[in-house]
């Protein structure tokens, strides 16, 4: 699992003048409890936006893995709901409608499983 704690952002410049993107925990960089992640600003391309965008991404991560099994709970009630209304809908037209829906939701769903086990190095 990754850290629980409140992950923050600090941009540092290093004796040599390079930026340096650190995520860590606790009240500030020089006293973290952890250092998550360190991002050299001359990653990719030379004006170290892409560099930055990663750092970004990396920080967000763990906001985005809570909201992502969020949705996941949220497709598997619409996945159950719609096999419940399926089964008692008596119109042709809207049992293909429930069918869709089914087979979209599922589809979103692995996507997001593989996401997320993607994330728990599984």
């Amino acid at each position: 699992m990754y850290t629980q704690d409140e992950w923050k952002e600090a941009i540092v410049l290093t004796e040599r003048g390079q930026r340096l993107l650190i995520i860590y925990t606790g009240e500030s960089y020089e006293n973290a409890d952890e250092i998550i992640a360190g991002v050299s600003s001359f990653v990719g391309n030379c004006d170290g936006s892409e560099a930055e965008a990663n750092f970004h991404l990396i920080s967000a991560a763990p906001d985005m893995y809570e909201k992502l099994i969020k949705v996941n709970k949220w497709l598997d009630m619409l996945i159950k709901d719609s096999e419940s209304s399926l089964k008692t809908c008596f119109f042709v037209t809207l049992k293909e409608a429930h069918e869709a829906d089914i087979k979209n939701f599922k589809a979103i769903k692995a996507d997001i499983t593989n996401a997320l086990n993607k994330a728990e190095g599984k």
